[in-house]
């Protein structure tokens, strides 16, 4: 597959409480010009507790090689080196914090014009991956599938009828896992219509 010319973004999602959610969007080059009407699909990442947006380099990299666009955002109360706002009683990142995180920043993903609202996808990393299903579980009609990284073993299960990758960031295969999970489940999609 060829590599796909992608921009990179600056984006904070904003929760009812003003509290903002930095990340980093991975938008096709055809994406820039909304006016075109392109519409892509969007996976919005969120990494383990004690990290950044950066710990899913690997995974953004291969979605935008396969255009699709990547929110990559950093966890409130997450680790030392991220840049959305800490939580206002100074505590540390939770699951339930995670996927209220997660779920804003889809929301502002399908607020924006590039965003394909049919395919909209969660993927999380260790404790995350636990918020990404708690969020696919809550809003199930929101979501087309997730990916589940390195998950903890007592993960709740995804919800029924959803496209799910399980994998780790640890295995050297992960790029063309994620490439495969996105030709299977999304451009098969594509294929149909």
């Amino acid at each position: 597959m060829s590599e796909a010319k992608y921009h990179e973004h600056y984006m904070w999602s904003l929760h009812a409480d003003k509290s903002k959610v930095f990340g980093v969007l991975n938008l096709p080059v055809e994406g820039e010009d909304f006016r075109q009407g392109f519409e892509f699909p969007v996976v919005v990442c969120a990494h383990d507790i004690h990290a950044d947006n950066t710990q899913l380099k690997v995974v953004t990299d291969t979605l935008a090689s396969s255009r699709i666009v990547s929110y990559a955002i950093d966890l409130r109360g997450g680790g030392d080196s991220v840049k959305s706002d800490q939580m206002a009683d100074g505590s540390e990142a939770t699951v339930k914090t995670a996927a209220d995180d997660l779920a804003c920043a889809a929301d502002l993903m399908l607020s924006e014009p590039f965003c394909d609202k049919a395919e909209l996808f969660l993927c999380g990393c260790g404790l995350s991956a636990e918020a990404a299903l708690t969020e696919a579980n809550r809003n199930q009609a929101k979501y087309r599938g997730i990916i589940v990284l390195d998950a903890p073993e007592q993960a709740s299960d995804a919800p029924e009828g959803m496209a799910v990758l399980h994998a780790s960031l640890r295995d050297s295969q992960i790029s063309e896992k994620v490439r495969d999970f996105v030709n299977d489940v999304i451009r098969n999609r594509w294929k149909q219509a």
